[in-house]
């Protein structure tokens, strides 16, 4: 941190405690950031799985009731790829953090 009246280098020092009190959830949204990356794709997508799946009208029937995890996303993969549905259309079902 810069040096200064404002920036002293105590941990008991106002600046030092307020840092301390937004850190976590600063590392918090960085975290929910990342995830987001990761949410983007619909290969990978977690949290949002349920929702590509309403959109793309799935699981398929055809495809057996009881897919894993993994079978779910290469669903979504392989139906949006044939779709002309948008990814924007699909992300505006995304949870507010």
């Amino acid at each position: 941190m810069p040096i200064g009246l404002t920036w002293q280098k105590s941990a008991a020092a106002a600046m030092s405690q307020v840092m301390s009190g937004v850190a976590p959830t600063w590392q918090r949204h960085i975290k929910q950031n990342n995830n987001r990356l990761i949410e983007a794709l619909p290969s990978t997508s977690v949290q949002l799985l349920s929702n590509r799946e309403s959109a793309l009208r799935l699981p398929d029937p055809r495809a057996g009731a009881s897919l894993t995890f993994r079978e779910r996303q290469q669903q979504v993969v392989v139906r949006f790829a044939a779709s002309d549905i948008s990814e924007s259309r699909i992300s505006l079902n995304m949870p507010r953090s």
